[in-house]
């Protein structure tokens, strides 16, 4: 990357370079800091060459996600010896099975790809009135499992991990075994309980675990780690809102704000698009709070070929992205964790945050006033998101947002599935203006002027932002791009690289 650099330089300097570029795949743009010829720091820059070595241009997306690679957990095996889930070293049914609390298995099993919406009212009533007779030392084991290492700090990753392991189809073929491996769905029950306790008895063990998850929790690669932890953000969330501690708030928007999962929550799934038919409805309404949608793997492969990031949408069509997005997923994860992940979830874990943030903004009797300062590093990132999503959105169909769908035939097939990808961006461009307008009110309201003059400038710009795109590597420096052997594009690419 500094090859280029004359031998006589001195002072600082600040260089742009480029290495490995003589595959698609591994070229890397660099920046580099000098002082002397002597290399202060060197980092990955935004605008990644087209097709670069990590699949997207580094942005914000990736500034704040913290996303694990498994090769980071081989590199640090050690913190697992903290879990009590482990003996000498790996994972233990049977340690697992000693910390899970009882209430967890023997519940009922809810059917594939179906909406989950009444089997969870029902679920939820049930630890309601568990809730009402649960005694401290039943509060104990169920903070003492929420509060293990390894399920604090990736749970997700556990429930992989014990899909993964030999023998486990014919465990799973036992409800009680079955529901014991369902770590995401224990973790989101027992924090559900715990919050229902902590209303009936004044007690704060919810906010404890809260705290703790937020501070510890990292997303994982490939999507259903992300999705879990959306879905756990979500019950914080409205959590806080009903506890009865009066800085639940605070203490909530304080540390989200610098959470490691914090993407989790800002990264946006619209589900409306799966619930669109060809009628007049769904071609009049953008879209709802919470459609009624069973997930399926179908929508996971979706979401992760979306979220490949700006250099996989410039460089491949719909049908390759989601190729490599089900090679990806299906090499990593078996297909049998997917399909039991999805069974959990409903439409509502997926409502955007922008009609939730500014219930967290509004002075409620009782509550402690949130902090302005984690309003304004909420309200950057989740802006920024949003940016992202609505314009990878538009990358994924550009021929869509290129035509007029009223020079259709009305009604046509061709008229209603134009209608429906544009649907997608109107409904995030709708959130993201209500977002800002909502919460530059309420924060007005609350006398906080910054948060309510950003939210204003931001309206302002909205349709000005983008996130950079992918940049060619300059013509003077001999690449991949003026190799023969690339110039027929994607069509010829080898997709067994996504693949273990």
């Amino acid at each position: 990357a500094i090859s280029g650099v004359p031998s006589d330089t001195s002072g600082e300097c600040i260089v742009i370079g480029y290495a490995r570029v003589d595959d698609p795949n591994t070229a890397i743009r660099i920046q580099v800091q000098m002082f002397n010829r002597e290399v202060r720091s060197a980092f990955p820059t935004w605008t990644q060459p087209w097709t670069g070595n990590n699949g997207k241009p580094f942005s914000h997306a990736d500034t704040i996600s913290f996303v694990m690679s498994e090769s980071v957990l081989r590199a640090s095996p050690k913190h697992i010896t903290q879990s009590r889930i482990c003996y000498q070293g790996r994972l233990s049914f049977e340690s697992l099975k000693m910390i899970t609390p009882g209430f967890l298995l023997c519940r009922t099993i809810p059917k594939d790809g179906e909406a989950q919406d009444l089997w969870l009212q029902k679920r939820m009533a049930i630890l309601d009135g568990l809730a009402i007779k649960y005694r401290k030392q039943d509060v104990y084991v169920l903070e003492a499992y929420l509060c293990d290492h390894l399920i604090s700090k990736q749970a997700s990753s556990v429930q992989k991990d014990i899909y993964s392991s030999p023998g486990v189809e014919d465990r799973i073929s036992n409800p009680l075994h079955y529901n014991l491996f369902q770590v995401s769905q224990n973790v989101y029950e027992c924090f559900y309980l715990a919050l229902r306790y902590d209303i009936h008895n004044g007690t704060s063990v919810f906010m404890k675990c809260v705290s703790r998850f937020l501070t510890m929790s990292v997303i994982h690669t490939c999507g259903l780690s992300l999705l879990e932890l959306k879905r756990l953000h979500k019950l914080f969330l409205r959590g806080v809102l009903e506890h009865p501690n009066t800085d639940s708030v605070l203490v909530y928007l304080h540390l989200l704000s610098q959470s490691p999962s914090r993407a989790a929550m800002y990264h946006e799934f619209n589900m409306n698009t799966y619930t669109k038919q060809h009628d007049d409805y769904s071609m009049s309404v953008v879209g709802v709070s919470d459609p009624k949608v069973g997930l399926v793997p179908a929508h996971l492969y979706d979401f992760v070929a979306l979220n490949l990031g700006e250099n996989y949408l410039v460089s491949f069509t719909a049908e390759q992205r989601l190729k490599i997005a089900t090679r990806l997923l299906d090499s990593q994860f078996p297909s049998m964790l997917i399909v039991h992940s999805l069974r959990y979830f409903v439409g509502s874990d997926f409502t955007f945050f922008a009609e939730y943030l500014p219930l967290l903004v509004a002075v409620q009797e009782g509550k402690e006033s949130i902090q302005e300062s984690d309003l304004l590093r909420v309200v950057k990132d989740y802006h920024r998101m949003l940016i992202i999503y609505r314009q990878r959105v538009v990358m994924e169909d550009i021929e869509a947002y290129s035509t007029d769908r009223f020079d259709l035939e009305f009604m046509s097939p061709e008229f209603c599935q134009m209608s429906i990808q544009q649907h997608k961006r109107m409904y995030i461009l709708l959130m993201h203006q209500v977002f800002l307008k909502t919460v530059s009110e309420r924060a007005l309201e609350c006398g906080m002027v910054k948060a309510s003059a950003l939210c204003n400038t931001l309206l302002k710009s909205i349709d000005k932002e983008a996130v950079p795109q992918p940049s060619r590597i300059p013509d003077y420096i001999s690449s991949w791009m003026s190799n023969d052997k690339y110039s027929s594009g994607a069509e010829n690419f080898d997709f067994s690289i996504f693949e273990r």
